[in-house]
């Protein structure tokens, strides 16, 4: 006779399909089996909310969240029902996905889940995996559930599960190293010194240290036989492994490691035990001494004269650690210094991720143009490199700079963070930190949008993300509640607040100074929002808080929930100059509130916002001034005319002249809007001034181009006032005085080439010059880097919007050519160095923009038969041949027909061989 054991007593499909009345291959029948894992009790349960009028696939979904009578169930006839000790044994093993008596043992840090685990199998509450077991899917959810609501026991248990996942990890490592005495850095008097130190903070955790002795110990024998000495092996799989103790213990390991640093010979090790110790200890919050450390990191790094291991700590240690700290200049400057290095290395990942930081730096300084042009630098790298994880963060941070641009389109931001995200979720098999980010910001722009559904359920994904991560996730997940706080605070005000609370205490655990501005910024906005009676104290210590740069970078990024928080405390009179200044610092939104507040009915709040535009060289500040001059009330009037004195003649602005793609005019940063153009042939008169910059055009030949079939006089002044129109446009608060850009010259007009300006087209041309003179020079990096970056300015033909325009044809044709040139120098390059892949891929888009090319056809015909793709090669001469006769009616030339009989030639050389080689 068989015996049948617990999991024999499963429900399979056909049982499922009958309790939930529905066919056997129904996909909801093959959801409810798999999440209930065939537990009869818990479908039973589903099948009664169906009877009672539930929605089939709502029910079903309550086996993946325990809820209702589940979650009754769960509590009263499973937890409650079982004894004391296995109840807490559930609890422990709740973290644990497959259970083994060993797991569990360290988990635990006893003896005897073995019988545990026997005695829950035997009751019918785990289901065997191999040689160990797992829990139903709806118990666990449940009791990952309870864990939530009981921090300490949740984060001890998070942490114990990592670092089984870290001694798992090692002693695989040491197991295939093959290096003798797995535990011969115990040798090590660092490490015996702080085992007697630290033994009783890590309890059960002595196979980890010995592992992690071993590990150390083979680094630094290969370090002194002068392995690894390239810098690149060692760095990432250390700092993989040190880094998934969680901040709960970081501290203890940082101290640890920053010890064994004097046990190893060369500068080279030292940088690398050194940063490893700088990353555990910023991640618990030591900011100060995590400085310290990769100051130290840095200078073994530079010591050692490897310029890659310099690279890499600077990568992943300096520039990270001072972005957080919201020390923008020296972001900007080591960033800065990393392209450099990755250039002159060649390294080109290096170079993707030091661009991507710099964009990062450039935004945090306030400079958006600069912070986008290094957004897409290194997008445009990480797109040639296909790098998923490096393609999302330029996203990311091209949509953050897209973001704090006044003049860009608000859904630019959103399509970069929508995108990120999206290959962000096919790349990864678990959610990243960068997928948790990601998800944040994400919300927050969906937010502002008012498409609070989609903002909560990212806001709530992010946070269930984090949790898993223990301590060492405490930022990410306090930041997953602000976000949650912001979507509720209008109509759940006790939610929000609690969510903030929470929030606070995780930043101040780890010491996140930007995470806890913005918890108190939005403590200040529910507090204004709400009428509380605190709200202006909490508006006072939202200001304190953002007076740091990262402080004023969030005001920026929320402007419009920060802008009526700061008019309320301007009303009531709390901290009036400071709020006043914060507004100012909002661009569009706070002038527009500034503006407002000069003309409201109480002088008192005209008189501080008149003293606030004082101070600000700006067209809005300028007209409000103007009005303020008028002003009924003396002490406005005063202090507006004053203003205006001491502000004179204004300098001329800086112009950026995008030409290349989509056109736009920006004003000191600010896009200049169609509203302040006026009209069309104002835009389209000043194009043609720029494109002809420095030469005088005769006011007959602007009129023959604008109004060609008008009256000469009306014509004549309709060039006056279309003129006026771009004097106005480019420098509104000029009034009266002479244009800095728009030159007269007896009956001539001209753009002033020596005024303030940037024009994409000349900047693509003049990159792409200097890559043509480094080529002569034998500098292949340095070219490539340059073509690279005229590539990044090409976002579309030369003014693609004005298609009839026939003075821009010439230049058009001109800069397609150049890019078509480009993109062959760029394939030429990597041929040369190898890269015959990414080769292809430049040769493929030239190719595309122009099928006629037959240089390029033969030069992509060549490369794909050299790479094993004969095929492909014989596709693209079919299209090439195509695009001729259809487009100029002309067949290909000798050249490429030539080459065309010899690769068929080759392809029936290679059949041939193969059918000998299949008779024999």
């Amino acid at each position: 006779m068989l015996e049948l054991g617990p999991d024999d007593l499963a429900l399979g499909s056909d049982e499922v399909a009958a309790l939930l009345g529905l066919p056997a291959d129904d996909p909801l029948v093959r959801r409810a089996l798999a999440l209930s894992d065939g537990w009869a009790a818990p479908l039973a349960l589903v099948a009664r909310e169906i009877e009672h009028g539930a929605e089939r696939s709502a029910a079903v979904e309550m086996l993946a969240a325990p809820r209702g009578s589940l979650r009754a169930y769960l509590q009263a006839e499973v937890l409650d029902a079982l004894s004391d000790e296995l109840r807490e044994f559930l609890l422990d093993a709740a973290s644990i996905e497959i259970l083994s008596a060993e797991r569990c043992d360290r988990v635990r840090g006893a003896t005897d889940s073995a019988a545990l685990l026997e005695a829950l199998h035997l009751q019918g509450l785990l289901r065997s995996a191999g040689e160990a077991y797992r829990l139903p899917a709806p118990l666990r959810a449940y009791l990952l559930a309870l864990l939530e609501a009981a921090p300490a026991r949740r984060d001890r248990l998070a942490w114990t599960h990592r670092v089984n996942d870290a001694v798992a990890q090692i002693a695989a490592a040491c197991r295939q190293s093959e290096a003798p005495a797995a535990v011969a850095g115990l040798s090590s008097p660092s490490i015996a010194a702080w085992l007697a130190d630290h033994h009783a903070a890590f309890h059960h955790d002595c196979e980890l240290i010995s592992l992690l002795g071993a590990s150390l110990a083979q680094l630094a024998a290969a370090d002194s036989a002068g392995a690894g000495s390239d810098g690149d092996s060692s760095p990432g799989s250390l700092a993989l492994l040190l880094t998934r103790l969680a901040a709960s213990k970081a501290d203890a390991a940082s101290r640890l490691i920053e010890a064994l640093a004097s046990d190893f010979p060369t500068d080279a090790a030292r940088a690398l035990i050194l940063g490893a110790a700088a990353g555990l200890a910023h991640a618990c919050g030591d900011w100060g001494r995590a400085a310290e450390l990769v100051r130290a990191a840095e200078a073994a790094a530079t010591a050692s004269g490897q310029q890659r291991l310099t690279l890499h700590v600077l990568l992943h240690g300096s520039i990270p650690q001072a972005l957080d700290r919201g020390e923008a200049e020296r972001v900007v400057l080591l960033a800065s210094q990393a392209v450099g290095l990755a250039r002159a290395a060649g390294a080109q990942e290096a170079l993707c991720r030091a661009q991507t930081l710099l964009s990062a730096g450039y935004l945090l300084l306030g400079d958006v143009a600069e912070a986008q042009r290094c957004a897409d630098a290194a997008l445009a790298l990480a797109r040639q490199l296909e790098c998923p994880d490096a393609e999302a963060d330029a996203l990311r941070r091209l949509g953050a700079a897209r973001r704090a641009d006044p003049g860009a389109n608000p859904d630019e931001a959103l399509q970069c963070l929508r995108a990120a995200y999206v290959i962000m979720e096919c790349a990864e098999s678990r959610p990243s930190a960068l997928h948790i980010d990601l998800a944040c910001e994400l919300s927050a722009l969906l937010r502002q949008r008012e498409e609070l559904d989609e903002a909560g359920r990212l806001a709530r994904q992010a946070f269930e993300w984090s949790v898993p991560l223990g301590p060492a996730g405490y930022a990410r997940r306090g930041r997953s509640l602000v976000a949650m706080a912001s979507v509720v605070y209008r109509s759940r005000v006790e939610s929000a607040l609690a969510a903030l609370e929470e929030a606070e205490r995780l930043f101040a655990a780890t010491g996140d100074v930007s995470g806890r501005a913005l918890t108190t910024f939005w403590r200040a906005v529910v507090a204004v929002t709400h009428d509380h009676p605190d709200s202006a104290a909490r508006v006072s210590e939202a200001l304190n808080a953002c007076e740091h740069r990262l402080g004023q970078q969030l005001l920026a990024e929320e402007a419009r929930t920060a802008v009526p928080m700061l008019v309320k405390a301007l009303e009531h009179g709390v901290d009036s100059q400071r709020a006043a200044s914060a507004l100012a610092r909002l661009g569009g939104p706070g002038f527009d509130a500034l503006t407002e507040l000069a003309a409201s009915d109480n002088p008192a709040l005209r008189l501080v916002a008149v003293q606030t535009l004082a101070h600000i060289n700006n067209v809005r500040a300028r007209r409000a001034l103007s009005r303020g001059a008028r002003d009924t009330d003396p002490a406005v009037r005063q202090a507006a005319r004053a203003a205006l004195e001491s502000l004179g003649t204004p300098d001329a602005p800086m112009l950026r002249v995008y030409f290349l793609g989509k056109f736009r005019v920006e004003r000191d940063g600010e896009v200049i809007s169609d509203a302040e153009w006026k009209t069309r042939k104002a835009k389209l008169l000043f194009k043609y001034l720029v494109a002809y910059a420095g030469r005088p055009v005769q006011q007959e030949q602007l009129i023959e181009l604008l109004w060609p079939d008008a009256e000469p006089r009306a014509a004549a002044m309709s060039l006056r006032t279309t003129l006026v129109h771009i004097r106005r446009a480019l420098e509104p608060y000029l009034e009266g005085a002479a244009s800095h850009f728009i030159l007269h010259r007896n009956e001539a007009v001209m753009f002033n080439a020596d005024a303030p300006h940037w024009v994409d087209s000349d900047e693509f041309l003049r990159h792409y010059r200097a890559g043509r003179q480094y080529e002569e020079e034998g500098q292949a990096q340095f070219a490539e880097a340059e073509y690279l970056a005229a590539d990044a300015l090409y976002r579309g033909d030369y003014l693609e919007e004005d298609p009839y325009e026939d003075w821009a044809l010439a230049d058009r044709e001109r800069l397609r050519d150049v890019r078509t040139a480009l993109v062959i120098r760029l394939a030429a390059l990597r041929d040369a160095a190898g890269d015959i892949d990414r080769a292809i891929v430049y040769c493929q888009r030239a190719f595309l923009a122009d099928p006629c090319r037959e240089d390029v056809c033969r030069r992509l015909m060549e490369l794909l038969q050299r790479a094993g793709r004969s095929g492909e090669a014989l596709r693209v001469y079919n299209t090439c041949s195509s695009a001729l006769r259809n487009e100029l009616g002309v067949g290909p030339s000798a050249a490429t027909r030539r080459l065309h009989r010899a690769l068929l030639a080759s392809l029936q050389g290679d059949e041939q061989a193969e059918q000998r080689a299949a008779r024999r």
